[in-house]
């Protein structure tokens, strides 16, 4: 018998045995031979239906990992010999079963098997949910899918990698697949007396009037075929009617009939007014939620500190955290570090507030399944500097962009991303996703970072500001045209404009707008305003002075008020155009006849600085061709009084308690006025290139170690270097002996032809005071030998490349009890190499689109290792995460089907080169 009739007799048997179960079925696996193998070695492909019975078809599929591959392997019936479950059981080995429950003879709102979890990962998808890639099946219960509850319970056996699951409600399809993991008496249920099971109720908006917008859904556990409908009332009055299709229902403008400040809200089936379901709202509105990152305990969380990949990291609000591996275009992965910043000690992100996140070369995942509100949006604040990123949501396939660029983009069904950038900036913006979001991939490669991930933010109030007019030339009826912008947001789509020449409504879209044809008026004063459509009292508005003719060889003059400058002058903005011929090259500009500059016609528009007015009489502006021909003036009549000088004053220092090392901080605090947002440190007469908000103050400095000699500290204004403020500290100390250090910057090098390597210290931290402070270093307890901060960077060694780890530490003082102290990696130099062997786990297998798959066993890699995989055949590269099993190689098809891989783990893991090989053969897709 050949192999398809082979598989089609077994199929047939499969049907024929559970087709002669009862009406509501249970897949117990005890009438398929013992270590009968389901998936690519019995030629199925994924999809392919294995049995049925009772109209509930059974099909096998991929398993997805938590970096976002696949797998698919064969899935074995065990005996009983493995005493893990009742009788035989169906093992899934990088597979999973889909039971479509669809089409079942009968009403079914309740199915239950029982499992077995061996290791690996898992996944678990209810109705077309997502699929959940979990370490530990247990976690299933804690998460949300579509119409159903989940329940898990260990009592039966009492162990947690052995239990039941039983998930009620309206089950149109379960998927539940392992790596290593086993099921049994996979039973279906009939429907309970009233269908109406799981009802929720949310107050997604409301207004001062008291209308409450509600967001109403529940399952309906009846067979699938049956469409109700229902009544929803509120305090016991009916606000709806409507039918199952219509769910989840938003219910508009809702005023419950009591003053309490609870009120229920009830749906029961129209036609059985005994089956209903009620739940109590309180009288609030929604407030949404934000993932600020300040919990972080860790400077980083990654390769460099061991984080495994797919476990939760963090959770704050209600949402999940996990990283895995970054994909690149290329179908390689990396494993970096998520990096953890402070604002203060890295400002670049302004948009930031205390922590906030670094990708390198790295994807976080932040599971929104327990947020427990509906989710309408995620509003990511980010920072972009260039480099790779990647962007999902709800399990979608990854967007891949070398560039971050502003855009629209449909990243999953139902889901929308807009990338806005900051009209102010051009590397910070925010990623809006739209849509019932679950889950977010967010991850870069280059210099990426969020900080503030908000769920269902609150509504941006209504702004319009920094408009700005412009005018045009003059024509020959003395009219002339005006352009009129401005910024907003959080406004309706329309405004209404009024001013010289205009009233009308126009569309935000349409910005800018030019209007005319302007008369022009005596007073040389033309106002402009915008009121938005969206009924808010939300306007902007804006004077220009101007004279557009003005029968000279220059037109349109105009002054706009740009208000006080940082030096405490009024600043105003002067433009006008060369219309016709002129004798000289330049003009001038007066300020009440007294001569400001001269400037050339091609410096306009010119911004100058208005000198102080210390008379009761308004200042006048004067414009002349050259020195003195064809004169105009404007009257500067918005002018505001001059402000006070920019002053630091009142400066403290209060030096803080030491640490066991004599590390200290200093207190920072001081007066200030008319100064600009920030301020630079000076130390001892030397600028230190760190700044600080005003805002922040008081604010802490340091690292110091004592004892110390005085200490100078200066404050510089930003913007007015001439802006500036001292106070000294007296010499500090501690009085305790020992000098100690927070950290040490080293690094390896590489090895040489005898196999060995050197440890290279190239700087202190922080940094010592002076370059003849001493240390001392010894490795593994063995005395290198005193330094002087001089010395500095110094090489230490050398040491064999054997794979040894070593232990360095450093004294400031010849005594352990003023030890800094750190441990170096293994290194593998000259055949060292910790990599034994590679083989195939199993065939490699084509996927029809020019790749194909294969799983690689590496004998001597460990959990967690990179590793890099060349292709001899095709030149091509990929990255990888080892498993401690094997890894998932995805190759191009050389098309001569066959390969010849080289493993390597990385040189910056070995400073050597530690690689085997494998070769194999693989398929051709069929033509």
């Amino acid at each position: 018998m050949n192999k398809s009739l082979q598989l089609t007799a077994l199929v047939l048997f499969l049907s024929i045995q559970m087709m002669a179960q009862p009406l509501f079925p249970c897949f117990q696996f005890e009438d398929i031979p013992a270590n009968t193998q389901l998936g690519p070695s019995s030629g199925n492909s994924p999809g392919d239906v294995l049995f049925s019975q009772a109209g509930i078809q059974v099909s096998i599929h991929e398993i997805q990992y938590a970096d976002g591959s696949t797998g698919f392997g064969n899935a074995v019936i065990y005996d009983a010999s493995s005493g893990w479950l009742d009788g035989q059981f169906l093992f899934m080995g990088n597979n999973s079963l889909q039971f479509d429950l669809s089409q079942a003879d009968g009403a079914l709102n309740q199915v239950c098997f029982d499992f077995y979890d061996g290791g690996g990962v898992e996944n678990f998808a209810v109705n077309g949910s997502s699929v959940a890639v979990v370490q530990d099946f247990s976690e299933i219960a804690n998460l949300t899918f579509p119409g159903v509850t989940v329940e898990v319970d260990f009592s039966a056996s009492g162990a947690l990698q052995e239990g039941t699951v039983c998930i009620t409600g309206n089950i149109e399809s379960l998927l539940v697949g392992g790596q290593e993991f086993g099921i049994d008496n996979v039973c279906a249920d009939a429907v309970l007396a009233c269908a109406i099971d799981n009802l929720q109720a949310e107050i997604v908006s409301c207004d001062d009037a008291g209308n409450y917008n509600i967001e109403v859904n529940f399952d309906w556990l009846s067979p699938l075929t049956v469409i109700a409908n229902f009544d929803i009332l509120v305090e016991g009055q009916q606000a709806a009617f409507i039918t199952q299709a219509d769910l989840p229902y938003l219910l508009e403008g809702v005023q419950p009939a009591t003053d309490a400040l609870e009120f229920t809200l009830t749906v029961c089936q129209n036609d059985n007014p005994d089956c209903c379901r009620s739940v109590i709202l309180q009288k609030q509105c929604p407030s949404g939620g934000c993932m600020e990152f300040e919990g972080l305990a860790g400077p980083s969380y990654g390769s460099t500190t061991g984080t495994p990949p797919g476990v939760e990291v963090y959770n704050e609000s209600n949402i999940g955290l996990r990283l895995v591996p970054f994909q690149s275009l290329f179908w390689t992965t990396t494993y970096g570090d998520l990096v953890v910043l402070n604002e203060n000690n890295n400002p670049e992100m302004t948009a930031a507030s205390g922590q906030y996140l670094k990708f390198e070369s790295i994807n976080a995942v932040f599971d929104l399944t327990g947020y427990p509100d509906p989710v309408d949006s995620v509003v990511v604040d980010f920072y972009y500097n260039g480099g790779p990123v990647n962007l999902a949501a709800n399990g979608s396939n990854i967007l891949i962009q070398n560039a971050l660029a502003p855009g629209l983009y449909a990243i999953a069904p139902g889901i929308t991303l807009r990338v806005v950038f900051d009209a102010s900036s051009a590397n910070e913006g925010q990623l809006i996703f739209n849509g019932n979001v679950q889950s977010l991939l967010i991850g870069g490669g280059g210099d990426f970072r969020i900080d503030n991930l908000c769920v269902n933010p609150v509504a941006e109030p209504c702004s319009m500001d920094n408009m700005v007019v412009e005018l045009g030339p003059c024509n020959n009826d003395g009219t002339f045209s005006a352009t009129i912008d401005f910024d907003y947001q959080g406004t309706a789509d329309s405004f209404i404009l009024a001013g010289s020449g205009v009233l009308g409504t126009f569309a935000y879209a349409d910005l800018p707008i030019t209007v005319g044809q302007v008369p022009v008026n005596n007073s040389g004063i033309y106002s402009y305003y915008a009121t938005d459509q969206g009924g808010s009292l939300c306007w902007v508005g804006d004077t220009l002075q101007a004279l557009p003719c003005t029968g000279c060889a220059f037109e349109g003059v105009s002054v706009d008020y740009l208000g006080l400058a940082d030096n405490g002058q009024n600043a105003i903005m002067l433009n006008l155009e060369l219309v016709g011929p002129t004798l000289t090259d330049f003009f001038s500009v007066y300020f009440d006849g007294q001569l400001y500059e001269r400037f050339s016609w091609n410096d306009v528009p010119v911004r100058l600085l208005v000198p102080c007015n210390a008379t009761d009489f308004p200042q006048e502006i004067t414009v002349c061709e050259g020195e003195d021909h064809c004169c105009v003036s404007l009257p500067l009549i918005y002018l505001e009084p001059c402000a006070e000088p920019c002053s630091i004053t009142n400066i403290e220092l209060q030096p803080g308690p030491c640490n066991p090392n004599n590390v200290f901080d200093v207190k920072l605090d001081f007066d200030y006025q008319n100064t600009s947002d920030t301020f630079e440190l000076w130390l001892n007469g030397n600028a230190t290139g760190r700044f600080f908000a005003y805002a922040g103050l008081p604010v802490s400095i340091g690292p110091f170690v004592a004892p110390t000699n005085e200490l100078e500290f200066t404050i510089v204004d930003a913007d007015h270097p001439d802006c500036r403020g001292s106070a000294t500290l007296p010499a500090y100390d501690c009085s305790t002996p020992c000098v100690g250090l927070d950290s040490v910057s080293y690094y390896l090098t590489n090895c040489n032809d005898a196999g060995n390597y050197f440890i290279v210290i190239d700087q202190l931290i922080p940094n010592p005071p002076n370059l003849a402070f001493q240390f001392y270093v010894s490795v593994d307890g063995v005395s290198m030998g005193s330094y002087s901060n001089a010395n500095l960077p110094i090489e230490l060694g050398p040491f064999a490349g054997n794979g040894a780890t070593h232990s360095v530490e450093i004294y400031t003082q010849n005594t352990t009890n003023c030890a800094y102290a750190f441990s170096t990696g293994p290194v593998y130099c000259n055949g060292a190499c910790p990599l034994e062997s590679a083989s195939l786990v199993s065939q490699a297998q084509c996927d029809g689109l020019g790749y194909y798959r294969a799983e690689i066993r590496v004998e001597g890699a460990s959990v967690g290792d990179l590793l890099t995989i060349t292709s001899a055949i095709s030149n091509f590269s990929m990255t990888g995460i080892y498993n401690g099993d094997f890894m998932v190689v995805e190759m191009p098809q050389s098309y001569q089907n066959y390969d010849e891989l080289t493993i390597c783990l990385p040189l910056s893991s070995t400073n050597a080169a530690c690689c085997v090989e494998v070769a194999f053969d693989y398929p051709l897709p069929a033509l």
